[in-house]
This record gives C-alpha cells, sequence and structure tokens, in this order.
C-alpha cells in the first residue's frame, strides 16, 4: 500500500524544512529492518 514509505518520506521532508540535523525512529517490529534497510 506504500503507507510507512509516504509517512517515511513526509517525515524527512519536514525534517529538511525544519532544518534538523538529527531524526530518530524507533519500532517495535522484529520485521522493520529489512523495510528501513531498503529505504536506506
Amino acid at each position: 500500500m506504500g503507507v510507512g514509505v509516504e509517512l517515511l518520506r513526509q517525515a524527512e521532508v519536514e525534517a529538511l524544512r525544519r532544518s534538523c540535523l538529527y531524526f530518530h525512529f524507533d519500532t517495535f517490529d522484529f520485521q522493520a529492518l529489512p523495510f528501513y534497510e531498503k529505504l536506506g
């Protein structure tokens, strides 16, 4: 469905807009690692 990809994309856009230097994202899902690795 692409919801996770779109959520992270929007978070990145907003962080850049606010000139953020760091971003912390956490999850409890053991299956999330491949998802994040795919996105870089």
